[in-house]
């Protein structure tokens, strides 16, 4: 089809201690070679993108693997997917010398569970 385009990408994410760490306390925490809290060592993302006109709607989806919450790797993440959606509208400004002009509205993490859940009666 001339006006879908299908992107994909897999990201290997080594960012890790490169020696221990000192508590508050002035203690040695031993995390020397293990992966940052918060960074998942995988992250997949696929891509959508359909032009109609100078419009383009592109709809995405980002898998994050597991990961760690804190620095002992105690407290496990969970995977988790996210999905965004991009508008974008291009154009030409002749006038101004502009050979394209692109506006780009976005929706990160369009379908975030907990916000759309029905909340309880108060």
């Amino acid at each position: 089809m001339k006006n879908l385009s299908l992107y994909g990408s897999l990201s290997y994410n080594r960012f890790y201690f490169a020696q221990d760490i000192d508590n508050a306390s002035g203690g040695k925490v031993s995390v020397d070679g293990q992966q940052v809290p918060g960074a998942p060592k995988f992250l997949a993302k696929g891509i959508v993108s359909y032009t109609i006109g100078d419009f383009t709607l592109s709809p995405s989806v980002k898998y994050f693997f597991e990961r760690y919450g804190d620095v002992l790797h105690r407290e496990r993440i969970d995977d988790a997917v996210i999905y965004d959606f991009d508008l974008s509208y291009a154009t030409t400004l002749p006038r101004f010398k502009i050979k394209k002009a692109v506006s780009k509205p976005v929706a990160d993490n369009f379908f975030c569970w907990p916000f759309f859940r029905r909340q309880p009666n108060l």
